[in-house]
């Protein structure tokens, strides 16, 4: 009785599905108007190669660039058609698997970008990175103390950081955490000691920019990077669906706008001079950073105005 009542209504679906003559003639009426339209933006074949844009500004008037190529096929809109059932489960490749494989890696990727872009909004200029003179490898005991210190900071209205914890190689956790300000800086390590139970029991490390004397001000898309490349350091399943980064409220990323061009420049490297052309004329040469990948597939371009410190 079972296997009649699937057999009937498989046999139903596909009759509702393709059995209508009528549906057939709409079907194929429909065919061949998206290809008489389309024509004009199929010259090369059954794919169109499109560019997708980003531009992202912040407040402060900084801004960033970004894109990348995406080829859209033909055979899509005509799927796309289809009722949902008759399009057909898809098979699972080698890609399939090497991308639910790579997820872990995907993951540290996105919490990169948030922590670069979070860092940017906030106008870091200086890095901390806070340690204890005990090992401590449980994080979750170190976490205790990154909270009480976060709490002792709080007192301090404009306080925004963004903090990455990573294991030494002893074992024990520390903390990176970028800042604003000077006044920051001196507050930070007076509540650090004081988590940790004084001189002795741990240590407020000023990292300072390559070549740069104690407690030099960051450029702030170098500082941004920065902190960023410790997300991934230690990356395993075991810390999959845990936090990655921390990040004090009040920190809004502005969202980004994205524009779809069809039928653009076949080079991400030709877009590029493009946009650097644009951010020449509003910003200084040394506040600009780009890169294009080697095969032309994508580009990055950001631009910041200099954090100024009151004296």
């Amino acid at each position: 009785m079972r296997e009649t009542t699937i057999a009937e209504n498989y046999e139903y679906g596909q009759s509702a599905v393709w059995g209508s003559d009528e549906h057939r003639a709409s079907a194929e009426v429909g065919r061949v108007q998206r290809e008489e339209s389309a024509a004009e933006f199929w010259p090369e074949g059954p794919a169109r190669h499109d560019m997708v844009a980003k531009v992202r500004a912040f407040e402060d008037g900084s801004v960033e660039f970004s894109g990348y190529r995406r080829t859209v096929v033909k055979r899509l809109n005509d799927l796309r058609d289809l009722p949902r059932r008759a399009r057909g489960a898809k098979p699972e490749t080698e890609d399939d698997k090497e991308a639910r494989a790579t997820s872990v890696k995907s993951a540290a990727k996105r919490a990169k970008q948030n922590v670069r872009l979070r860092c940017k909004t906030a106008r870091v200029t200086h890095m901390i990175t806070l340690t204890t003179r005990e090992c401590i490898a449980d994080l979750e005991r170190f976490l205790k103390l990154w909270d009480a210190f976060r709490r002792t900071m709080a007192r301090h209205s404009e306080f925004h950081y963004i903090a990455v914890p990573e294991p030494q190689k002893r074992g024990a956790w520390h903390m990176h955490v970028a800042v604003s300000g000077r006044a920051a800086l001196n507050l930070a390590r007076r509540a650090w000691l004081k988590v940790v139970g004084g001189r002795g029991k741990g240590y407020c490390h000023i990292r300072n920019p390559q070549g740069a004397h104690f407690g030099k001000q960051w450029k702030l898309d170098a500082l941004a990077s920065y902190i960023a490349k410790y997300i991934g350091k230690d990356i395993a399943d075991t810390r999959f669906n845990k936090k990655k980064y921390y990040t004090s409220r009040g920190i809004n990323v502005p969202e980004a706008v994205v524009y779809a061009i069809e039928n653009s420049k076949p080079n991400c490297g030709d877009a590029l001079k493009d946009v650097l052309t644009t951010l020449c004329a509003e910003f200084d040469i040394a506040d600009i950073r780009c890169f294009v990948a080697i095969d032309g597939s994508s580009y990055f371009a950001s631009a910041s105005k200099p954090v100024l410190l009151a004296a």
